[in-house]
């Protein structure tokens, strides 16, 4: 289906007015979308990311000798650690909203929050958590196929 010259303009048109935020305080507002959560944030130097992904790369590459390269395995660790990131962002804001999970030493007890509006807030932001958990899974799945099978799809 083609697009018509009409629906060209309208669409250029709209384009020129969505042009994010104007005033200060709303481009102050959108600065703060990717810190939200902070799992899409570049990791601080001097953390131990770098060292846990080499450690679980080692142990993949060693598990599947000659199957899989260092630098595919790294791929796959990578994933696997952002993956378990993401799952303990989502377990934390559960804990929020239900109290901790059996077996867990978390210090919030439940309705930890006492408000709607901290729940309604929670369950926004388990929401949002979710989608990374679930693009973690798709990245890592992916990386698994590229290394054992030679494509990604």
């Amino acid at each position: 289906m083609m697009t018509s010259d009409r629906q060209r303009a309208a669409n250029r048109a709209n384009a020129q007015r969505s042009t994010g935020p104007k005033s200060r305080a709303g481009k102050a507002r959108a600065s703060l979308n990717a810190y939200r959560h902070g799992l899409a944030a570049r990791t601080e130097i001097g953390s131990d990311r770098g060292q846990r992904i080499d450690e679980l790369a080692r142990q993949l590459s060693n598990l599947m000798p000659g199957q899989i390269s260092l630098a595919h395995a790294r791929l796959i660790a990578q994933a696997e650690i952002d993956l378990s990131t993401a799952r303990a962002a989502a377990r934390t804001l559960m804990s929020q909203l239900c109290g901790p999970a059996p077996g867990c030493d978390s210090a919030l007890g439940p309705g930890s929050l006492s408000d709607d509006d901290g729940r309604v807030g929670a369950v926004h932001e388990l929401k949002m958590v979710e989608r990374y958990v679930r693009r973690a899974q798709a990245r890592r799945d992916r990386s698994i196929r590229l290394c054992l099978f030679g494509r990604g799809e």
